[in-house]
């Protein structure tokens, strides 16, 4: 197993646009998976008869469409990514 994350790290650290495309869809992947959990909690919570439940299935439907949005455009999400890293670097 070591050998395969150095190999992959070595193959990385070679590549690097690899990487930066890697980074946006591991953030979307995450956030698609954090909103699926927050729509398991708003539906557990709609059982429990809290009045708001509904917001918070809204909000993370909203996440789910995002992360979706961010996955499908991994190139986009990186431009972005890059000139806001810039702009933070800069200040």
């Amino acid at each position: 197993a070591g050998v395969i994350c150095i190999s992959f790290g070595i193959f990385l650290i070679v590549n690097k646009d690899v990487l930066f495309s890697l980074i946006p869809f591991c953030i979307g992947v995450i956030l698609f998976m954090d909103a699926i959990s927050g729509i398991i909690k708003s539906i557990k919570l709609k059982k429990l008869n809290l009045e708001k439940w509904w917001i918070i299935l809204i909000v993370n439907l909203l996440f789910i469409t995002f992360a979706i949005y961010i996955i499908i455009n991994s190139n986009e999400i990186t431009e972005l990514l890059i000139r806001i890293i810039f702009c933070l670097y800069m200040v």
